[in-house]
């Protein structure tokens, strides 16, 4: 398969889950036009095609990040409904992206299955990125699941977002490397290991240069 859980031994990225144990909300990007049958239905549905899951994340960039390419969809769809000579598609053509943050803490206690997600079609490791969360079933937005729902602000393109992203992840990275190299045991000739420690990224402490790091695409 092209896409497999990062639960697998090789897979895992230390970061995103011990991010999961940890984090008190969970975001999810869309857009108006999709809320409003979110809103209908009551909860988050699994998709009939593609991975059945639905995706959170621990970070809000990368949800506003999906939220904008959303909104993006939403207009090439609305387009081609106007291609077609089909009548007009407001929600569609009004559409917006917004964020959703649901209550963590609530979603364990309900029993969801929730793990550590990593879609490997750029190849492994290339979505890492985006720290996603995913749920194997529909999420229900009753008792108290759902906290607020965010509207996305400004004109930002999802490509912008996705290298600020990346970009704090890999100074967060850098700083955790120094901090190790600064702890590690003294020899008489100096630090025992002068290879960077790959922490953050998909990584068991196992030394690794500049060159096989994976940066997502």
């Amino acid at each position: 398969m092209s896409r497999r859980l990062i639960n697998e031994k090789h897979r895992v990225d230390p970061a995103n889950k011990a991010m999961m144990l940890i984090q008190n909300v969970l975001y999810h990007g869309t857009s108006t036009a999709r809320l409003k049958q979110i809103l209908a239905d009551g909860c988050l549905r699994v998709p009939t095609v593609g991975d059945r899951k639905v995706s959170l994340t621990t970070e809000r960039d990368v949800a506003e990040y999906w939220a904008r390419l959303s909104v993006f969809g939403d207009k090439h769809d609305e387009h081609a409904h106007r291609l077609r000579g089909l009548p007009p598609d407001a929600d569609a053509a009004e559409s917006r992206g917004v964020v959703l943050v649901l209550d963590a803490g609530r979603l364990a206690a309900a029993g969801y299955e929730l793990s550590p997600f990593s879609d490997d079609i750029w190849g492994v490791g290339k979505c890492d990125w985006e720290r996603e969360i995913a749920s194997w079933g529909d999420i229900k937005l009753s008792q108290g699941m759902l906290l607020t729902v965010e509207a996305v602000v400004g004109d930002v393109h999802p490509a912008d977002i996705r290298e600020r992203v990346k970009a704090r992840q890999r100074r967060a990275r850098a700083r955790q490397r120094r901090l190790i190299l600064h702890f590690q045991p003294q020899s008489k000739s100096g630090p025992l290991v002068n290879a960077k420690v790959n922490v953050g990224n998909r990584g068991t402490g196992r030394a690794i240069t500049d060159e096989n790091e994976h940066d997502c695409k």
